[in-house]
């Protein structure tokens, strides 16, 4: 009896690996063909990261002079751990899109099998009756399924995003810990806080996610941790570089500059709600009692709240940033949204442990991002809620296919798999076809070849100015340049601007001006004026009116975005 259940195991074992194998392929496939061209551009933050990292590559500091950094300052002190990652790469395939962008497709693939064990996990905590292994089994395998094929992972994927990075991370943590509570053995707690501990060192948003995360898990499961002052010793000495962060002015600069308290739309209600008070004669004292900074803020953080768990945000196109955005999809399919209620009824109903943990992961993901005052809702700040939302719509599903035993219940099925299937092709064909070309400016696109043509004509020119419209040059001259970090470095040491994607470096002049040649009135003559000199390459923003520029100025050419409108105009004076 035992040798046929060791090899009845073994068949499930082997059939379930195949699944799981099959799957991740898929999930390979999505996330890394055609990386470097979709999505195309190349926003500002992958050259922040790819720079660096390139920088850290060739003389172990990064674009500021800091030696190995744990924080990049260029890049508002932004956790370094992700550049760090894509310094592989960049030494085997050199400094290009693919190298910077290949570390979170790798770790957005291996996300897709460590979902199946997720789902293991979780559920063998508790011995329920409810919980099948054939149950467990076909949730963890739609959870793969599933996450392979999202689009909201799929998204952030393809792009250099740290997010990715830290999910996988904190997914794998929690692996460990649900293991630790089933057999209590302190090298998986300890690995468990230690992957939690790795994670800060990719991402802000861990910060305010993380402690509240591991809190929940005591609270849902303390009745089976019997090693509870190990638990929060680890947890106590893991929240350190936390409020080392949150203390340090340097390091907390980017959450400071993101921070909701200094919304500048908070003195504006204000002022409004005591203008209106004032006029109908309200004293000032009772005026503050209603209107003050706490209400207004409160009012706002609860709103953003909100936004994160909208219909809106989760099902349409209408989260942030825009450079995520497909158009007319959001990050998950709508008929989803079926699936995650049916879940959420169906874990509740058998009144278990797994499904308050997974809601309260949910319900606590958006509490840091809800303190942002731009971009809200973020889906790049948020990525772990996908995991728990994942997992509910995988039990609504395999509740559905699980109990085929009538025609009505096939038929639906097949309903419903016809409008899934439309749903993903749907989302493939807007995401290859439709993305390229929706609102391509906020990836920056059109550096890559604006330096390709520059390398070409920059020997007949003494300067070359180009301007900040586009956002973030100097990064992008000197990343798709090959620019020498160290000469780089040497620049930013001498130069005051604390901005360092628009400091003038080498020959490149950074300028501010839209149109650094342009026609000028000039006051005393109320004359036309060209202002720009012979010699020099003029990079102009592609908004500028170039028709109206008189034959002295030469149209070199320009760089055009995928959806037809002109990024820039490269122009010289005869």
């Amino acid at each position: 009896m035992k040798i046929k259940n060791l090899q009845l195991n073994k068949i499930i074992f082997n059939k379930i690996f195949l699944i799981l194998f099959a799957i991740t392929i898929i999930g390979i496939f999505l996330r890394i063909v055609g990386l470097s061209a979709f999505p195309n551009g190349f926003a500002r933050d992958e050259a922040y990261l790819g720079y660096n990292a390139f920088s850290i590559l060739q003389t172990g500091r990064d674009i500021n002079g800091n030696f190995l950094p744990l924080f990049i300052e260029s890049f508002l002190y932004t956790p370094a751990g992700y550049a760090y990652l894509t310094i592989p790469f960049i030494k085997l395939f050199g400094l290009n899109i693919f190298s910077i962008r290949i570390v979170s497709a790798i770790f957005g693939a291996l996300t897709i099998p460590l979902m199946f064990l997720l789902v293991r996990s979780l559920f063998n905590i508790e011995n329920k009756v409810d919980y099948t292994r054939k149950f467990v089994i076909t949730i963890g395998i739609l959870s793969s399924l599933f996450l392979a094929i999202s689009p909201w992972h799929i998204n952030l994927s393809r792009t250099a995003s740290v997010t990715t990075v830290v999910v996988f991370l904190i997914m794998l943590a929690t692996v460990f810990l649900s293991t630790w509570l089933v057999k209590p053995e302190k090298k998986f707690i300890i690995i468990a806080y230690f992957l939690y501990t790795f994670s800060l060192f990719f991402y802000i948003a861990p910060y305010s996610f993380i402690p509240f995360f591991i809190l929940l898990f005591f609270v849902i499961y303390k009745r089976k941790i019997h090693l509870k002052k190990i638990f929060l010793v680890l947890f106590f000495l893991m929240i350190v570089p936390i409020i080392v962060t949150y203390t340090n002015s340097n390091f907390s600069l980017r959450v400071k500059s993101l921070s909701l308290t200094n919304h500048a739309i908070i003195p504006i209600i204000l002022t409004e709600n005591a203008s209106r008070d004032g006029v109908v004669g309200i004293k000032p004292f009772v005026s503050r009692i209603f209107h003050n900074k706490v209400t207004v803020l409160s009012d706002l953080y609860i709103t953003n709240y909100a936004k994160h768990l909208s219909y809106d945000f989760l099902f349409n196109d209408e989260g942030f940033p825009d450079r995520y955005r497909i158009p007319e999809t959001g990050l998950f399919y709508p008929i989803f949204a079926v699936f995650i209620v049916m879940g959420i009824f169906i874990l509740f109903k058998k009144e278990n442990k797994a499904s308050w943990f997974l809601l309260g992961w949910i319900l606590i993901s958006p509490i840091g991002s809800s303190f942002a005052n731009d971009d809200v809702p973020n889906a790049q700040r948020i990525l772990f809620m996908l995991p728990p939302l994942i997992i509910f719509a995988s039990v609504g599903f395999a509740v559905l296919i699980l109990n085929l035993n009538s025609i009505i219940r096939k038929v639906l099925v097949v309903i419903v798999f016809l409008i899934f299937f439309y749903q993903v092709i749907f989302y493939f064909h807007q995401y290859y076809i439709h993305e390229n070309a929706y609102r391509p400016w906020y990836r920056q696109e059109g550096y890559q070849e604006l330096v390709e043509k520059i390398n070409l004509i920059k020997g007949n020119y003494k300067k070359i100015v180009v301007t900040n419209r586009e956002s973030g040059p100097t990064l992008f001259l000197s990343f798709f340049s090959e620019y020498n970090p160290k000469e780089l470095q040497k620049t930013i040491s001498k130069s005051e601007l604390r901005d360092t994607d628009r400091i003038s470096f080498d020959m490149y002049t950074i300028t501010e001006e839209e149109c650094p040649v342009h026609i000028e009135i000039d006051q005393p003559t109320k004359k036309p004026i060209l202002k720009g000199e012979e010699g020099v390459l003029y990079i102009n923003s592609g908004l500028c009116k170039i028709d109206e520029l008189p034959n002295l100025v030469r149209r070199l050419g320009n760089i055009s975005r995928s959806d037809g409108s002109v990024a820039f105009y490269l122009l010289d004076i005869k």
